[in-house]
């Protein structure tokens, strides 16, 4: 499988997935399906902002956003676009 995200990227969901599941990371799985809780959110978009030096819009802390890799990797990439 393709990966859409850096390495870092991963590393930081591998972080607040529980272990078990880290076999389901895939681009359209649903990490809240997966045990993302809403603290694992929180620790999440903060782990996100130390590694890319970056604040994640509050704008952008959606279900939609959140829901998976995907999503939330896009959002990624547009917050640290527009902090550039």
């Amino acid at each position: 499988m393709k990966r859409e995200w850096d390495s870092g990227f991963e590393e930081v969901l591998r972080e607040v997935i529980p272990p078990d599941r880290h076999l389901s990371l895939h681009p359209d799985v649903h990490l809240m399906g997966i045990g993302l809780d809403s603290m694992g959110v929180m620790q999440l978009v903060a782990l996100l902002e130390d590694h890319y030096d970056m604040v994640f819009p509050i704008e952008l802390m959606t279900a939609d956003v959140l829901a998976t890799p995907k999503t939330l990797w896009s959002a990624v990439e547009a917050a640290r676009a527009a902090a550039e």
